[in-house]
């Protein structure tokens, strides 16, 4: 019963620490950009009659300057957040013909500067050179992928039905949780991002709220109905409730881990307590005995210890060879899992599992060690 008692604890204490550790890892897992008192704001537009292109790039050229103007608000980029998703691009190098399928987002000159995504080399897009569509910016990870050194300002890329993009600047990487690169499923992977002047008159926009300050929605549709009452606003996110979002999985993941590592600790504890308890009650006249005979406390605890080492130590044996076969029989699935960050889930399992067995072993004698001996000495049942 303590074999088996060890064994199911250690395994299920070290399977969940080791799902606590990569969901923690995931969860401060640095993003590459900026979300503080950033937030997104998505238009409606209520009339059955749209503008044409002509009158929205006047109405959101307004939308931006009254915003811009609002004292709570520090400074506005016209498009969305990366967290809003990006598009796949199927682009193909010129000079080889080799295709690439990078992810792909329409941006404004104010983006990078908005999330504070640094460029690495070459140039943003300006507000003039934003309407030349065929204009690009790649990060880091796609410009490995296009040049082995990483150089490539200058380089022109095509793709279907739209002019070639010629690339203009390259920024550092950034990481959304759960998104790998297209086609592979290596989440460690950096992940090629290509990124091109967006439309002008776009009704998604990112607003940078002031530091200590606030703004609601229906301040902001104030101030959309002061340039056009028939906009208004569809959605208004914090930045940072959109990454808790996206981390909805990594967070439940870890809350559940812990409290089923709790549990098993709890009705591991009681199963071991329960049996060193009924094996202690059997030998009551003996423990007796020996403190009559001159015994300390300590000796008797270490005598239990001893007595149950050998059934702790072979539960935990188990347990290892155990966790080997399943590794083994999974390796595939759990190879990226595999590394020396899981030291210290196995070193806090054995802690765990050492101190459950230390308590299970001294909680039953507290009853003969800590009263008179003659309370031991009474009867044999």
């Amino acid at each position: 019963l303590i074999i088996s008692q060890v064994t199911v604890v250690t395994i299920m204490i070290f399977i969940n620490l080791s799902i606590l550790t990569q969901a923690v890892k995931t969860i401060n897992m640095p993003i590459g950009f900026n979300t503080n008192n950033i937030s997104t704001v998505t238009l409606n537009l209520s009339s059955t009659e749209a503008p044409t292109k002509e009158q929205r790039i006047i109405i959101m050229a307004a939308i931006i300057k009254k915003l811009s103007a609002f004292p709570k608000i520090e400074y506005v980029a016209q498009g969305s957040s990366p967290l809003d998703g990006f598009g796949i691009k199927l682009l193909t190098k010129k000079t080889t013909n080799k295709k690439y399928t990078p992810y792909f987002k329409r941006i404004d000159h104010r983006y990078f500067k908005m999330i504070e995504q640094n460029m690495i080399s070459g140039e943003n897009f300006t507000k003039e050179t934003r309407q030349n569509s065929s204009l690009m910016i790649v990060n880091q990870a796609f410009a490995d992928q296009l040049k082995d050194d990483g150089d490539v300002i200058g380089m022109e890329l095509t793709s279907i039905k739209e002019p070639n993009f010629k690339i203009i600047g390259i920024v550092k990487d950034i990481t959304l949780h759960g998104q790998t690169a297209f086609g592979t499923e290596d989440q460690t992977a950096n992940i090629p991002r290509s990124y091109a002047p967006n439309q002008i008159n776009e009704a998604n926009f990112m607003i940078k709220i002031k530091p200590d300050q606030t703004v609601s929605r229906q301040q902001i549709d104030k101030l959309l109905s002061e340039v056009d009452s028939r906009y208004s606003v569809h959605s208004l996110n914090a930045v940072t409730d959109l990454v808790t979002k996206s981390l909805f999985a990594e967070i439940t993941m870890a809350v559940t881990s812990i409290v089923i590592a709790l549990i098993t600790f709890m009705l591991a504890g009681l199963g071991l307590f329960g049996v060193i308890s009924y094996s202690t009650q059997m030998r009551q006249f003996e423990i007796g005995t020996r403190l009559a005979i001159g015994a300390k406390g300590k000796d008797i605890v270490w005598l239990i210890l001893k007595e149950n080492m050998s059934a702790l130590a072979t539960g935990l044996c188990i347990s290892v060879l155990l966790l080997i076969g399943l590794y083994f029989s999974f390796a595939q699935y759990l190879t990226s899992y595999i590394s020396t960050e899981l030291l210290t889930p196995l070193l806090v399992t054995l802690l765990l599992v050492s101190l459950l067995s230390f308590l299970s072993c001294y909680l039953p004698l507290r009853q003969y060690i800590n009263k008179p001996v003659i309370h031991s000495l009474k009867s044999n049942d």
